[in-house]
Formats: structure tokens, sequence, C-alpha cells
């Protein structure tokens, strides 16, 4: 996002069109200001025509937008300064912000058969002023694609190996590849050419962006496809660090601790559990322990979280405890897998639940 600086709101880069394809382009913005913003209305103008810096060539009636209760839907043809189509969300009444607050909505349309970029007029009116700014949407030829990009696995102990993978089809265009991330407080930027992965051992959470700048055929764009590794007991480095009064991290919520029979004082287990599933009612984090009662004998449990993609996450163990840290997003279905060596060796399994929000993670 670039544009004076009385535009009041954070604008995360839109997804990539395809070039004669539909799609759907997400306007997402951030209020970074640190307070509240009464937001009054928030458009979009995308150039229309059938040039490299145009979107689309067709007419508001060719577009389909998605928006919140609380807005009314902005759609309308413009001429000045230049052919577009307006989009976005309005509110005369005007709806609060907050400090780190997001609002947005979504455009379904099909982008024009011209690749290349092209820069959006954005228009914002928050607490009775009106500001501007722009916005780069980037159109990728046909045939290309970048898909899929995961780490396996999705959590870790610090400083334990994570691969990176992704899917990728060029479709006959001349693509360079770059993958970027934050490492011991540093932004690192790696060439991944010819490879659909790349090994990390993060210390912290850390983001990862991928890349992909198609050089040929011209003119130059740009796709770039995100994901984020999630670190078990991450290594802090605090500064200067003032706690004030009583300070808990992820305190006792309504929902929080051990899962029901999969507490610490439950008996040990001697049988398989096959494709338990669990709901949670809310965002939140799930410990799960295990161990062998007995030396030489091997547990392996494994978590499934069905989302899109799935995302797998194992304990391989014996008598060692060892611990997997699964997020969970509200909703989501989890089924949980057990399998120890012949014999009916006996094994321990503790999950505990750490909700952001208030809800349980339970048998459903």
């Amino acid at each position: 996002m670039t544009g004076d600086d009385a535009v009041r709101l954070t604008y995360a880069r839109p997804p990539d069109l395809t070039v004669g394809k539909s799609g759907r382009l997400t306007v997402s913005a951030q209020n970074l200001t640190g307070k509240d913003i009464s937001l009054q209305r928030l458009t979009v103008v995308l150039p229309r025509g059938t040039a490299a810096d145009d979107v689309l060539d067709g007419d508001k009636d060719s577009v389909t937008l998605g928006a919140g209760p609380d807005w009314t839907k902005v759609r309308t043809d413009v001429t000045e300064p230049r052919a577009g189509v307006k989009v976005g969300i309005k509110n005369d009444d005007g709806v609060t912000v907050a400090h780190n607050g997001i609002v947005a909505f979504t455009v379904d349309l099909t982008a024009n058969a011209q690749q290349g970029k092209a820069t959006a007029t954005v228009q914002e009116r928050s607490d009775d002023t009106n500001r501007s700014g722009s916005l780069d949407i980037h159109k990728t030829p046909r045939g290309f694609s970048l898909t899929n990009l995961h780490p396996v696995p999705y959590a870790v102990e610090a400083g334990h190996r994570v691969e990176v993978k992704w899917n990728t089809d060029e479709g006959g265009s001349t693509v360079a590849y770059t993958l970027h991330y934050n490492q011991d407080g540093e932004q690192k930027t790696k060439p991944v050419n010819g490879v659909t992965s790349f090994d990390l051992w993060p210390y912290q959470f850390t983001l990862v962006d991928l890349v992909a700048t198609i050089n040929h055929p011209p003119p130059v764009v740009q796709a770039v496809r995100s994901c984020s590794i999630t670190v078990c007991d991450p290594r802090l480095t605090a500064t200067n660090l003032t706690v004030g009064e009583r300070t808990a991290f992820l305190a006792a919520r309504t929902g929080a601790g051990p899962v029901p029979s999969f507490t610490p004082n439950d008996e040990e287990r001697d049988r398989p559990i096959v494709n338990l599933p669990f709901t949670a009612d809310t965002d939140g984090f799930l410990l799960a322990t295990a161990w062998a009662v007995s030396t030489g004998t091997a547990v392996e449990v494994t978590l499934t979280l069905e989302t899109d993609p799935y995302t797998y996450m194992k304990i391989e163990t014996g008598s060692r405890r060892k611990s997997v840290l699964l997020p969970v997003p509200c909703g989501a279905r989890v089924r949980l897998n057990t399998a120890t060596a012949p014999g009916g060796k006996s094994y321990v399994l503790v999950l505990d639940w750490r909700p952001l929000g208030t809800g349980h993670f339970a048998t459903r």
C-alpha cells in the first residue's frame, strides 16, 4: 500500500489474479494507529480496460461484492481521472475500527487478458475526513500457479527442523523464486529456484513469504504466498521488561485445562484410539504429551486438524515424554489416533487445552 500520509489504515497486499479468469480480490485493511477510528467509507477504484495496467474490462455489473452486515455495498462506474469500477463499503454513521482491528470486503471479478501490474486508487473517509492512497494488483499469466505453501510440521520445539513446502507450475513462464523469513530478529532472503522445499530451524514464531517473480513473458509481475510456523517454548528476548501488578500468560479461562479422560490422573491405556473426533468452540492451542509406561515400548500419537489442507502432527516416543503443540481454529475438527507396539503395552496420553477465547475442546 502506498499513498499520502493522510491514509489511516494499513492495507494488506491483495492476492494476485490470473489473466482472463474469474477470481476473488480481497481488500483488507488494519488499524495500526494506536487509537479507534470511525470509518464511514472505504472504496477502491479498479482501472477498467484491456491494458496491462488495467484490472478488468467489464463494468460494475460484472463484479460481485461481499461485505459484513454493518456495511452498505458500493458499486459504480467512474470515468475520472480514468475509466474504472468503484467498489467498496460505506456506513454514513461510521463503524468503529479498534486499534489492531481489521476491516475487509471481497470482489469477485474476471481479470482482463493482459498480464501486468495495475494500480488501484483507495479512498477512505474516516472521522469525517477524506483520504486517499493506492494499491497494487498483480495479474499473472495463464498456466502459472503457486499453491499449497505450508510447513511440515506446523509447530515444533525451538531449534528443530521444519520443511517449508510448496507446489508450482510455471506454465512456460520464466520465474525466479525467493523465500523471505525472520531469523534471530533479522529479515532473511534466500533464492529457492529449481526446488519446492526449504529447511528452517526456527527459534521463534516465524512468518514465511514465498515470492515468485515472473520475468517472461513481460511485463514483470509477482505472486506471493505466505505461511507461518509456530514454535513451542520459543527463545525469548526481553529488553527493558517491566511487569506491574500481577501478570499471567494464558491464565485459566472457561474451558481451559486438561481435556476430560486425558488428564495426568487418568488410567494408563493399553488399547489404540481410532479416529476419535474433537471440536474446538474457540481458537486455541492443544498440547498433547505422550509416553510409554514400560521401557522399550514404542507409542505413536497422530493429531489430524481437518482444515484445508489437513495438518498432521505426530508424536513417536518410548518411555521419554514428548509433546506437540497444535494451533486449532474455532469450529475445527481434530481427529486423534494412537498406536503401540503389539502386545497391549501401556501408555499415557495427556491433552491440555488453552483457549484464546471462551470455549471447550471436547469430543462431539
